[in-house]
């Protein structure tokens, strides 16, 4: 792949996208470890959480090292996560830990030059709060880099159709040549 240049006039999202498991996580968290040695970033990576082998629930990690459950097979049902808690698949959802995560990178991201959010799914999108703060930090100056699912979903599909948003698709391109087209630096943008 001959990458165009990454960072120019009328783009400013950068969103990466791949089937369930093709590595977005992975490669944010080595796009972020990389970037922020020179910018300042703000936001967060989702990791999987894994007991036996198996997949059991997602945590996000902001940048500055807090750590919330945002999903799990086993929530425990009580007054904190009552029988209606929403589910995606097999995993109950903890909007409120979501809505959370998404009001503080828009408090944060006043004096940032990149933001990471990982990712915008639909597991993401039970969150009203998520949904807002993510259309507005896409309609900022603020240089946004994230990971978007490959399925169908109203709100990502809007997004994907987006003219200032770039989609680099995890299956025609490794990581390592997407990180290296993401770290061209922010000033490198044409303004």
């Amino acid at each position: 792949m001959n990458p165009e240049p990454l960072l120019h006039r009328n783009v400013n999202a950068y969103l990466v996208t791949g089937p369930p498991g093709s590595g977005k996580s992975t490669l944010l968290a080595r796009f972020l470890e990389q970037a922020r040695l020179s910018h300042r970033c703000v936001g967060f990576v989702t990791y999987e959480i894994r007991e036996a082998g198996s997949r059991t629930g997602f945590k996000a990690v902001t940048t500055d090292g807090q750590e919330r459950l945002i999903a799990a097979v086993d929530l425990m049902i009580d007054a904190a996560y009552p029988p209606t808690t929403p589910t995606i698949g097999r995993y109950r959802v903890d909007v409120d830990a979501i809505s959370d995560l998404s009001a503080w990178v828009t408090r944060e991201c006043d004096n940032a030059e990149v933001v990471i959010v990982d990712e915008i799914g639909a597991m993401q999108c039970l969150s009203a709060r998520f949904c807002a703060a993510i259309a507005e930090l896409l309609d900022s100056p603020i240089l946004f880099v994230g990971s978007i699912t490959q399925r169908p979903h109203t709100f990502a599909d809007d997004i994907k159709r987006r003219s200032d948003v770039r989609l680099m698709d995890l299956t025609l391109s490794t990581p390592d040549q997407i990180v290296g087209e993401l770290l061209v630096t922010p000033e490198g943008r044409d303004d």
